[in-house]
């Protein structure tokens, strides 16, 4: 991971204008556990699903692989949950902020992820759920 401290002020403004002006539905940041993680976590309030492309994330990556996307721990990098119609507004605020429309909100509860038109994950959130409260189970309990 590496941070990119001269986009960082930008980036920052640019997601915090968005939910000011109440484009933004959800937001997490892209830290412990990388995208996978961030994804995962964004579903399980609604036990909604997402589809998402691993190859629309930007990247400088010379050789890009499907698992370095998905769990790179890259500071300043958010996930934004935004209504279809809010996008322009968004892409407006964001203007020349790096951005990335990766994928969208489903009903149906399962996270799938691709990369190169290849299923990469293809997880019920309930499982995904089960397994990111597994260790905190080990400790405290049910």
């Amino acid at each position: 991971p590496k941070a990119h401290l001269q986009a960082a002020a930008k980036i920052f403004e640019a997601v915090h204008q968005s939910i000011a002006a109440g484009l933004v539905l959800a937001c997490h940041d892209i830290s412990e556990g990388g995208l996978g993680t961030a994804l995962s976590e964004m579903c399980f309030g609604n036990q909604l699903g997402a589809k998402i492309e691993l190859a629309a994330i930007p990247h400088t990556l010379a050789k890009p692989r499907p698992d370095y996307l998905l769990f790179s721990e890259t500071p300043c990098r958010f996930l934004l949950e935004v209504a279809e119609e809010n996008l322009q507004q968004l892409k407006d605020i964001f203007g020349n902020v790096p951005f990335a429309l990766i994928g969208k909100v489903t009903t149906a509860p399962t996270v799938e992820i691709g990369y190169d038109r290849k299923s990469v994950v293809s997880a019920p959130v309930k499982n995904l759920q089960h397994a990111w409260r597994k260790p905190m189970r080990q400790v405290f309990g049910d």
